[in-house]
């Protein structure tokens, strides 16, 4: 999967689907095939042609508040899979290169914030714990 850092950095990164979001995957790419710009070579398509990074943004928050999450943040996402990752014994820097960090300060402060956390419990997904 080719993956966009913030600081607009592009790389690629191995990363598995669970069976709901393969299929959800699936099933917004059966959706594409039959928009007006599928052609377009963007994953994300509005009425318009190509997502922009606001408007992901803007379906995330739509999604979250459908979903009882107001507030949700795409970065959350990120912040999640890193502490998630970390609580259950993932390598620092096999994460660096996944989330495509060269600096381990990037590590240190996505780190913190899940020091004080609980346990993660290992049946919930990372957007369970959102």
């Amino acid at each position: 999967m080719r993956c966009t850092s913030p600081a607009l950095q592009a790389h690629h990164a191995p990363y598995r689907f669970d069976q709901p979001a393969a299929r959800a995957l699936e099933g917004y790419l059966a959706a594409r095939a039959s928009h007006d710009r599928a052609h377009l070579p963007a994953l994300w398509l509005g009425r318009r042609g190509r997502l922009t990074e606001r408007g992901i943004e803007q379906a995330i928050r739509h999604r979250g508040r459908l979903g009882g999450l107001p507030g949700v943040r795409p970065h959350q996402f990120r912040h999640t899979f890193v502490q998630s990752y970390l609580a259950l014994g993932g390598d620092r820097r096999q994460l660096m290169r996944l989330v495509g960090w060269k600096s381990r300060q990037l590590l240190g402060r996505y780190a913190v914030t899940g020091r004080a956390e609980r346990p993660s419990p290992t049946w919930l997904q990372p957007g369970d714990r959102l």
